[in-house]
C-alpha cells in the first residue's frame, strides 16, 4: 500500500512510514485528541453561561432560597436558637432555680428536681459527704442534698436540656470555683458542707460583701460560745415557709435554727462567691468584734451590731420608733 503522504512504495499498513514516518493510528489518535479537547471546551462554554444565568436569575429573584447558602451561617443560626441565656441570682434556692429554667425553656422543674434529689453524683468529690441520711442510717431532715451548691451565675444552657445535664452544670461550675477559697476553707476549721451552710445563712441575711463579713463574725461568735448555742437567724423559718408553700414537708426542727442548736442540716439557699468566702474568714473589724446580735434597718439597709441583748433590744426600739412600726 502506498504511504498517502509521500506517496511511497512502502507498507504502512502495520506501522510508520520510512520516509516520511506516518502512521495511520497515530494520526487516528490526533483527531480523537482534538476531538475530546473541543468538547471539552464546550462543556466549559455551556457551564459558564448556566452559572451567569444563575446568579443573574438569584439577584433578580432572591425568595427562590429558602435558607442561607452558607454552612457556617446556617450553623451559627441554629445553634443560637437551641442555647437560652440564664441567670441564676445569688440566694435563689433549689425551687427557685427549677422555675427559672422552666422559665426559659431549659428543663421542666419536675424534671430538674428529680435530678437533684435521684441522680448520682458520685463522680464529685466534693459531695462525698453531703448527705440526707445520718450517721445512724435514717433521714437527717435534709429536703435538698445539692441546696447550696448549684452555684449561682449567668450560664448558656441548650433548651430541652435533660434535667441532670442542668444541675451538671451547676456542679462543675461549683467545682471550678471551690479552689479559689479552699485554702480559707482548710485554715476555718469548717467541714465544706458547714462552711456551705453558713453561707446561704449569710447571704440571705446580708445584702452589701461588707456585711456579709460582719454577720459572719456574729455567726461564728455564736457558734463558738456556750452562751449563745443557737442562732436565731429569721432566714431558716422563711425557707421552711417556702418549702411548704411548694407543697414539701419540711423537718422543721431540721431548720429552724430558733430550735435547732448550730447550723440548719444543710443549706438554705446557694450562696454565692462572696459569702462562701465570708463564712470561712469572718470580718476582724471592731464594729462586730465580740458581738452576738444584729438587726437591718430594712428602710436603707443599715446593718447595726450589738454584744448584748439589752443592746439589741435598744437598737431595735429606735429603729421601729423611726420607721413608725
Amino acid at each position: 500500500m502506498h504511504c498517502p503522504k509521500c506517496n511511497c512504495e512502502r507498507e504502512t499498513r502495520r506501522g510508520a512510514c520510512p520516509v516520511c514516518g506516518y502512521s495511520r493510528k497515530r494520526l487516528v489518535l490526533m483527531i480523537v485528541s482534538i476531538c475530546v479537547a473541543a468538547l471539552l471546551l464546550l462543556s466549559l462554554a455551556v457551564w459558564g453561561v448556566v452559572s451567569l444565568l444563575s446568579a443573574w436569575f438569584s439577584r433578580v429573584n432572591p425568595s427562590s432560597t429558602d435558607k442561607p447558602t452558607s454552612p457556617t451561617a446556617e450553623t451559627a443560626e441554629t445553634t443560637l436558637s437551641r442555647t437560652v441565656t440564664v441567670t441564676i441570682p445569688e440566694g435563689y434556692t433549689v425551687l427557685k432555680i427549677a422555675a427559672a429554667l422552666e422559665t426559659a425553656d431549659v428543663c421542666d422543674a419536675a424534671a430538674f428536681l428529680k435530678a437533684v434529689r435521684e441522680g448520682d453524683y458520685a463522680d464529685y468529690a466534693f459531695l462525698e459527704n453531703v448527705s440526707v441520711m445520718g450517721e445512724d442510717g435514717t433521714p437527717n431532715g435534709r429536703c435538698f442534698r445539692l441546696e447550696g451548691y448549684l452555684f449561682p451565675d449567668t450560664y448558656e444552657f441548650y433548651r430541652n436540656s435533660s434535667g441532670e445535664a442542668a444541675v451538671r452544670r451547676f456542679l462543675d461550675n461549683f467545682e471550678r470555683k471551690l479552689a479559689a477559697w479552699q485554702a480559707a476553707l482548710d485554715a476555718s476549721g469548717l467541714t465544706l458542707d458547714e462552711a456551705v451552710t453558713l453561707a446561704s445563712v449569710i447571704q440571705r441575711e446580708a445584702k452589701t460583701a461588707a456585711d456579709m463579713y460582719r454577720v459572719s463574725r456574729v455567726l461564728h461568735n455564736r457558734l463558738e460560745s456556750p452562751d449563745y448555742p443557737r442562732l436565731q437567724c429569721d432566714v431558716s423559718t422563711a425557707y421552711l415557709r417556702e418549702l411548704e408553700a411548694a407543697g414539701e414537708t419540711p423537718d422543721k426542727a431540721a431548720y429552724d435554727t430558733y430550735v435547732r442548736k448550730g447550723l440548719p442540716v444543710g443549706a438554705i439557699a446557694n450562696p454565692g462567691a462572696a459569702a462562701l468566702a465570708a463564712a470561712v474568714a469572718p470580718s476582724e473589724e471592731d464594729i462586730c468584734a465580740g458581738c452576738y446580735f444584729f438587726v437591718i434597718d430594712e428602710a436603707d439597709g443599715t446593718v447595726y451590731y450589738s454584744k448584748t441583748y439589752a443592746e439589741h433590744l435598744a437598737v431595735w426600739a429606735e429603729i421601729q420608733e423611726r420607721t413608725g412600726e
